[in-house]
Parts: structure tokens; C-alpha cells; sequence
């Protein structure tokens, strides 16, 4: 007995070992990002993304108030995965690190210690190791989801006080790192408390006690991160459902990669037939609970990839799905020579071909992790690998535009921030802080009712650029109208090899007002004859076969259609923006155009907008009618 003891012991030590060296290889390679200059070479594009994760730091440390000076998906915490170290604590960063791997060493540990089928374990903690990137970045939102899953499972075979510690440490991390995901694992983590009420006999009151609270902890939370919590979530809700509604890629090169993802989610739903049949009443209503909170996770993570359609997106699916099949018992734990080995080894397959094809496998990126040295020693030298190498840069403003801006506060369209902050400019952000995030009228309006006041900054750098075929005067309209009557061309530039307008806000200017005027209905394909002065919100409505579209995949896709007296142009669009409104007299193609409108300068006749046209790609996703309301602009 002893022997058996001994040798129990020595297996969960050798186990112990391995799920930490596992763990070690998918540990950062580095403790933080560094703040550099982004390369001229095609400066604007790239600016995009390092804007918007710099800028989300610089308004923690400015103290903004997030939801109401502050409206983006990511929230105060967004750093510890961004890994963001501009005015940060390291031991925060370091705090975040050991939780987070902790849950990846656990998972590991418990999966090959009581797991039957070893060989699947093995394999895919292996391959988990090879395709998850040694860093937290976007998808550890996704991670952090999934380790819930892990602890809510683990408390259907055991409710202990340390199931619910690391659910609740983890919500309470999601809520304020990304809300969109953070949101779902309120509905996940009181889903299990009330199944466990139900069925598990668990007692009222510590259920009571660890419902309560992670809120009464967020609460606390947001006063020490300056979240004013009812703003932070509808700003939030906004920006979920507002990115299912415009935010879609349509690459048909990577259509393959939506076939092995669909072949993955069937296999895996085939692998759940056969694990509960047959289906004995005693577990029916554990087994549908398990099947749920498979099912949602595996569907967000699959809206999370094939919404946004980007590579890297994509292949977040295939890391973290099979890391999903690792956080169930039932998808490794049953007998080696079954149909479910069959299935399990088609889903590894599956992912190996996705890894192998995208060259996300390879010895060379595999054995690359290994090296931490960067990460511990930018630990110990923090304080000075932490400042800021912004300054000095490659893409300094021509000095007659950095002394007409001098201390003055300034903003820039429609995204390149890092050009403000390279330029240790008074960068002072609105509220969405880059223009394709103004997904629907609330967040337009957020933007809007800021310009639209005393807050509004004193100087404004202009490009005039949209992604994903969108109109760029659009993705900002009310804004934009408060740019033309309340500001001014102060100067033009030139910078990397993109024209730019400096604009200074008028002396005295009065609110912008929009006084509704009329509302009436309209066809679907109807002609909107555009009136002078008069700003359009245009309410058109999803069928049905819309609203599943939306849900399934994202929302049916829409243009809205500018007719001149000589040309007709397209612009992507959504229901939600539609909503937001259009306005313009001309249509603006580039800067230089922008440039006139300001200065009230005769754009050529040819540009005069006469109609406005919504041209849906399936009709049968809308319905027929539209409300058109016309607004009466005034100062």
C-alpha cells in the first residue's frame, strides 16, 4: 500500500513537472512592450492598431473617466495583457503574469494526472504549446474565458471554495480588461451558481456570498480605476454590437479556413453525441449544462475570429478551441479504443493542418520561446525600460506646425495618435478614440456632445482616410459637421508622404443644434434627395433571415450609395451607422475637398450630391420600409 502510495506520487510529481515546463514555454519572452516610433514606411496604415493600444494607456494615466470620457471595448486593465508599461506598476504586470500561467500550469497539471486517454493530453498540450504566442495579447480575453469554463467545470465534480476564488479573480480581470468577453463570463459564472442550487443541492448562503461578491468588488474597482460602471457598460454594449454590424472582412482566400473551422465545430459536436450516449436521466441535465457552456464558448471564440476575418483572428479559433477541449473533462476522459479517439485525433489533425499551412508551427518559432532572458531582466530594470522611447523620432511634424500648436490641447482623424505622442504633443482624446470605432449613433454622439462643447481641443490634425471600403466622412458625421462650422484651416503639411490639415477652433463658436424638421417613411431602394442644411438619420430594419445572419456570422451587408450629377460612389455601411446619420452637400473624396468645405470654397458642380441610394447585397436580409428624419442644422 505504501509502494502504491509511493508510486501515486512520484506520477503526480513527474506530472507536476511537466505541466510546469509546458507552461514555461508559452511564459512571456518579454515583460513589456516597448514604446518606440513606428517606421515611416507606410506610417499611416501601421499607425493604427499602436495608436489605439497606446492611447488607451495614456488616458488611464491622465485619469479619464472611463465610459464617459473614455468609450472602447478594451477597459483600464487592458494593459496587463497589452502589456503596456507606460506608468504602470510592474508588480501588477508581474501579479497578472503569475495568475494567468498559473491557470495554464493547473489546467496542464489535472489534465495529465486524471485524464484517462494520456496520449490525447499529451498531444494536444503539446501542440497548445507550439501555437499559443509566448505573450498575453487580444486573445488572452478569450484565455482568461476559457479558464472560467475549466473552474466552473471543476465545481460540478467538487464544489470548493477555490473553484469559485479563481471565477470570480477572473471575472472580475475580464470585466475590466475587455468588457465584451468580460459581459459573457457574468452569464457563465451565474449560470453555474444556479445550476449547482438547482441540482447540486449547493447552500444558499455561500452561493449567496460569492454572487454577491465580485460585485461589490468591481464596485469598490471602480473608483480606484475611474470607471463610472453604468456608462462603462452601455458604451461597451455599443461597441459590441456596433463591431458585428460594419466590422466584417470578406477575403474569399481564406474561405478554407472558415471550412476547417466549421469541420472542427461538427467534429467536436459528434465527439459530445457520443460521449453522452447514451443518455441516462440521472446526468440529462448535467450533460445539457456542460453542452451549454461548451456551445457558448465555442461560439463566442468562432464571432471573436470570423467577424473581423483577419489571419490572426482566424487562427485564434484553432488555438483556442482546442485549448477549449482541454478545459473539459469529457473530451479526454474516457477509454483509449473508442469512436471518440477517432474524433479526438481528426480535431488535432484539423489544427495541424490549419498551423502547418499558415506556418504558425515550426521548430525555429517553437524553440524561440525558450528564451525569457528579456523578460526578467526588463523586470529588474523596469523604471528604465519603462520610459517612454517615443521622443526623439523619424516622424517629427514640420517645426512651424509643432509651434503653432505649442501647449495648446490637441486631437487627430481619424487615427493616428501616435503621431501626437511621438511629438509630445497635449494630446487630448475624445471620447471613441478613433473614428472607425464610432460604430452607432451613441458612440457618434459621445464624439459629438464633446466637440460640441467647451472641452473640445483647441487644434485638430486631419487626414481624411476610412477602412474597409467605408466612406470616411461617415464614420464621424456629426463631428465632422462641428469641424466645418466651428473650425478653421489653420495650415496644410505634408507628412510622410500624406497631406494633412491643422485646424483651429474658431474664437466664440456657438453649439451645433439639430432641430428635427420632418420624419416619413420611405421604399428600401428609394431615392433620399438631398435638401441644403438638412442632416439624415435613416432608420432601415433587419427580416428576419437578417437577424439570423447577424447572429450566425454578422450583420447582412449594406452600402450606402452616393449619386453626383456625374458619378456614382459606394461606401460600406451598417444599420447602426445609418442610424447615426449623413449630411454633405458634396461628396468628399479627399482631403483637399475637406480643406474647401471648411474654407466654404465652390467645390466643382460635378461633386454636388443629388440622391442617396441604400443598396442592400440580399434584399430578402431587409425589410422593405425605411423612416427617414430630417434635422435642421443650426448655430
Amino acid at each position: 500500500m505504501d509502494l502504491n502510495k509511493t508510486h501515486i506520487f512520484s506520477k503526480n510529481i513527474l506530472y507536476l513537472l511537466i505541466a510546469i515546463l509546458l507552461t514555461y514555454v508559452i511564459f512571456p519572452t518579454f515583460f513589456i512592450t516597448g514604446l518606440y516610433p513606428i517606421s515611416t514606411d507606410n506610417y499611416f496604415w501601421n499607425s493604427l492598431d499602436p495608436s489605439w493600444s497606446l492611447a488607451l494607456k495614456y488616458s488611464g494615466n491622465l485619469n479619464l473617466i472611463w465610459g464617459k470620457d473614455v468609450a472602447f471595448t478594451y477597459g483600464p486593465l487592458s494593459y496587463l495583457i497589452i502589456k503596456n508599461g507606460w506608468g504602470a506598476s510592474r508588480w501588477s504586470l508581474l501579479f497578472f503574469d503569475i495568475f494567468y500561467y498559473l491557470n495554464f500550469t493547473i489546467i496542464f497539471y489535472l489534465s495529465l494526472r486524471n485524464y484517462v486517454n494520456k496520449i490525447a493530453v499529451t498531444l494536444i498540450v503539446v501542440l497548445l504549446t507550439a501555437i499559443i504566442p509566448a505573450y498575453p495579447n487580444g486573445g488572452a480575453a478569450l484565455v482568461l474565458l476559457l479558464f472560467l469554463a475549466f473552474w466552473i467545470y471543476r465545481n460540478l465534480k467538487a464544489i470548493q471554495n477555490i473553484n469559485y476564488a479563481f471565477q470570480i479573480a477572473i471575472i472580475i480581470f475580464l470585466f475590466y480588461i475587455k468588457f465584451n468577453t468580460g459581459l459573457i463570463s457574468f452569464v457563465l459564472f451565474y449560470t453555474g451558481i444556479i445550476y449547482l442550487l438547482i441540482f447540486k443541492k449547493e447552500q444558499i448562503k455561500r452561493a449567496l456570498f460569492f454572487s454577491i461578491l465580485p460585485l461589490i468588488i468591481i464596485y469598490l474597482l471602480s473608483y480606484q480605476l475611474n470607471v463610472s460602471l453604468k456608462e462603462y457598460i452601455i458604451s461597451g454594449y455599443h461597441i459590441v454590437s456596433g463591431y458585428n454590424d460594419i466590422m466584417y472582412l470578406n477575403d474569399p482566400s481564406r474561405n478554407y479556413l472558415l471550412f476547417c473551422a466549421l469541420a472542427f465545430i461538427l467534429l467536436t459536436i459528434f465527439f459530445l453525441l457520443f460521449q453522452f450516449f447514451p443518455f441516462k436521466k440521472e446526468f440529462f441535465f448535467e450533460n445539457l449544462f456542460k453542452l451549454g457552456i461548451f456551445a457558448i464558448c465555442i461560439f463566442i471564440i468562432y464571432k471573436q475570429a470570423f467577424v473581423r476575418a483577419d489571419i490572426q483572428h482566424i487562427l485564434d479559433f484553432f488555438k483556442y478551441s482546442l485549448l477549449l477541449i482541454i478545459c473539459i473533462p469529457d473530451f479526454t476522459n474516457y477509454k483509449l479504443k473508442s469512436i471518440q479517439t477517432v474524433i479526438l485525433f481528426g480535431l488535432i489533425a484539423v489544427v495541424l493542418f490549419v498551423g502547418f499551412k499558415e506556418n504558425e508551427i515550426s521548430f525555429d518559432k517553437y524553440f524561440s520561446k525558450l528564451n525569457k532572458e528579456k523578460y526578467f531582466k526588463t523586470f529588474v530594470n523596469f523604471d528604465e525600460e519603462s520610459k517612454s522611447k517615443l521622443i526623439p523620432n523619424n516622424n517629427a511634424l514640420p517645426i512651424e506646425i509643432l509651434n503653432k500648436i505649442g501647449k495648446n490641447t490637441v486631437d487627430v482623424f481619424p487615427w493616428n495618435i501616435h503621431l501626437l505622442l511621438e511629438n509630445n504633443l497635449n494630446y487630448l482624446p475624445r471620447p471613441v478614440l478613433q473614428s472607425y470605432s464610432c460604430y452607432d449613433k451613441y458612440l457618434q454622439d459621445l464624439n459629438f456632445n464633446h466637440y460640441n462643447s467647451e472641452n473640445a481641443p483647441k487644434f485638430v490634425l486631419l487626414d481624411y482616410e476610412a477602412i474597409d471600403l467605408r466612406y470616411p466622412f461617415y464614420d464621424e458625421v456629426k463631428t465632422n459637421v462641428v469641424l466645418i462650422k466651428n473650425y478653421k484651416v489653420s495650415d496644410t503639411l505634408l507628412h510622410n508622404q500624406r497631406k494633412m490639415l491643422l485646424l483651429e477652433r474658431k474664437e466664440n463658436v456657438k453649439p451645433i443644434k439639430f432641430i428635427k424638421i420632418d420624419e416619413y417613411a420611405m421604399i428600401l431602394n428609394d431615392a433620399i434627395v438631398v435638401k441644403k442644411d438638412v442632416f439624415y438619420e435613416i432608420e432601415a430594419y433587419s427580416s428576419l433571415k437578417g437577424k439570423f445572419s447577424s447572429i450566425i456570422r454578422y450583420a447582412p451587408e449594406i452600402n450606402l450609395e452616393i449619386h453626383t450629377k456625374t458619378s456614382i460612389f459606394q461606401g460600406r455601411t451598417s444599420l447602426s451607422m445609418l442610424k447615426a446619420g449623413i449630411f454633405s452637400p458634396y461628396y468628399i473624396k479627399d482631403i483637399e475637398d475637406f480643406r474647401k468645405l471648411i474654407k466654404q470654397e465652390n467645390l466643382p458642380k460635378d461633386k454636388m450630391i443629388n440622391a442617396f441610394y441604400l443598396k442592400a447585397f440580399d434584399t430578402d436580409n431587409f425589410k422593405d420600409k425605411i423612416k427617414i428624419t430630417e434635422y435642421k442644422i443650426t448655430q
